[in-house]
């Protein structure tokens, strides 16, 4: 068998191989931006669960261009969800390396998705190896996707910067948008990798701290008059 002969079945099996591994739909690299900073006086935990969640916001969307929200909810122990009657999104463990769940139950197609964790105080720690923000530790960024062959992830893209103590050190974002190349149709699932921490009362920018003082100072001239 000459060499060549051998390179090309080389090669032919090495692609045979990588097709049967990567037969699950497989993300593109997230990307990051800056977005609407937020500044947190610090973490408060790093094995953030399914139940640290509550009041997160998921709102998915749909091949006709609509959406649909809903508020996630503490399920007990380390579960948690989002839902309505024709879609789902849960976590049950700790999101470092427990699979996230997306079921489109009765809806048309969904062709992507946002989880806002600021409103539940959860932020997405996009780097794994190192540990970055004080109070936090190796983070796994969006990957390890599965689901139907019909799916394939565009991207998952983290925008929000998260602040500790006024700064950013590379790896906290509040707010995961992922898109789909190809939907997911009614009765399918998708799970995915995404790990989170959880983080104390966001510290307001200075104009939200003008906007406190001139209403504290209106509610102190009115109490004025009313003793006068």
């Amino acid at each position: 068998m000459s060499q060549m002969t051998r390179h090309l079945i080389g090669t032919a099996a090495f692609f045979a191989l990588a097709s049967v591994v990567h037969a699950a739909p497989i993300p593109s690299a997230t990307s990051s931006s800056a977005g609407v900073p937020l500044d947190t006086p610090s973490l408060t935990g790093f094995q953030t669960t399914g139940n640290d969640m509550a009041g997160s916001v998921v709102t998915v969307r749909f091949a006709d261009g609509s959406t649909s929200s809903a508020a996630w909810v503490a399920g007990g122990g380390t579960a948690g969800s989002a839902s309505t009657g024709i879609w789902s999104l849960s976590l049950n463990g700790d999101s470092f390396n427990t699979p996230w769940q997306l079921k489109n139950i009765d809806a048309q197609t969904i062709v992507g998705f946002t989880f806002d964790g600021l409103p539940g105080k959860t932020v997405f720690d996009i780097v794994n190896g190192d540990t970055l923000s004080p109070g936090s530790a190796n983070g796994n960024p969006f990957g390890s996707v599965d689901g139907p062959t019909s799916v394939t992830f565009a991207d998952g893209a983290y925008t929000n910067q998260v602040l500790i103590a006024g700064t950013f050190y590379g790896d906290l974002y509040s707010l995961l948008d992922v898109q789909f190349k190809g939907g997911l149709r009614a009765g399918g699932a998708v799970t995915f990798i995404a790990d989170t921490d959880s983080i104390g009362l966001p510290v307001p920018e200075p104009e939200t701290y003008a906007l406190m003082l001139a209403g504290l100072g209106l509610v102190a001239f009115v109490a004025r008059r009313r003793r006068t």
